[in-house]
């Protein structure tokens, strides 16, 4: 079963992972749209190509997680059972 990020947990280490203004407008758009793939990232938020969305996205999460360790553990497991790649 997927792990449920907690609200409130993952409020907190957004603001300690001390994210710049593209990568909290990437989170906040996420959050709101749902679904997303790298085209309409990067069509919708109007970002470059180069890095690739999913690069940059990649170290958003590590900079999150390092202030959640157990759950991004957890979900890093999760997605590893899901799909080795």
């Amino acid at each position: 079963m997927r792990p449920i990020t907690p609200i409130n947990q993952f409020e907190k280490a957004c603001t300690r992972a001390e994210l710049n203004e593209t990568e909290q407008r990437i989170i906040d758009h996420i959050r709101y749209v749902g679904v997303f793939n790298q085209p309409s990232l990067t069509k919708d938020l109007k970002l470059n190509t180069k890095p690739p969305i999913l690069t940059i996205l990649c170290d958003i999460c590590r900079k999150i997680g390092q202030y959640m360790p157990e759950h991004f553990k957890n979900v890093r497991k999760w997605s590893k059972e899901i799909n080795e790649h």
